[in-house]
């Protein structure tokens, strides 16, 4: 993808196309207001970058979801607080949608819908993994894929991935007049 695109009250960012630098990084003056270029844009609370790979905006959502996923054992302990069901709630209506805002954007699958070698699906899954370990009380050695069992939750490659999914099913079901239909 190539262009300039505008970043509400905050700048504007030059997208390098496939083959490097479309152009440089310029300001604009658009009614004798100058915008100056920069290398990240926000935009609907997405930070987009000049190669449009959203690096900028997974370690947001990682840093994010670690500080609520360490917040979680300050509420729920294995003695006291609430029982596991509402730890677990909370994570769900919490601390997911913090972390996947905008997943079906950023997130990019390889062509075979494998998600091997993609450092922010490993960072996802620790975030999920402190969460788990303060949902279930257990060790600290204790398996992932034990917890995600007990727990009830799926892997993050798995959320991640039924996120366009259910996207693209509700774009489908909209009535035939709908303005995505036609």
């Amino acid at each position: 993808m190539r262009g300039r695109g505008l970043a509400h009250g905050s700048g504007c960012i030059d997208y390098e196309g496939p083959h490097g630098v479309w152009w440089a990084l310029a300001a604009i003056t658009l009614n004798g207001i100058t915008i100056q270029a920069s290398t990240e844009a926000r935009y609907l609370g997405i930070i987009f970058d000049k190669q449009l790979r959203y690096k900028a905006h997974t370690q947001q959502a990682v840093k994010k979801g670690t500080n609520a996923a360490l917040a979680l054992p300050r509420t729920a302990k294995c003695n006291w607080g609430p029982p596991y069901q509402y730890a677990r709630q909370l994570f769900k209506a919490v601390i997911v949608p913090r972390i996947d805002y905008g997943s079906v954007i950023w997130h990019k699958p390889k062509a075979d819908g494998s998600t091997a070698g993609l450092a922010y699906i490993q960072k996802l899954t620790t975030v999920q993994r402190l969460a788990m370990k303060a949902i279930l009380g257990c060790y600290r050695t204790t398996p992932t894929a034990a917890m995600e069992i007990e727990s009830g939750l799926p892997p993050t490659w798995i959320r991640l991935q039924t996120k366009p999914l259910l996207s693209v099913t509700r774009m489908q079901s909209l009535s035939a007049r709908h303005f995505i239909q036609t």
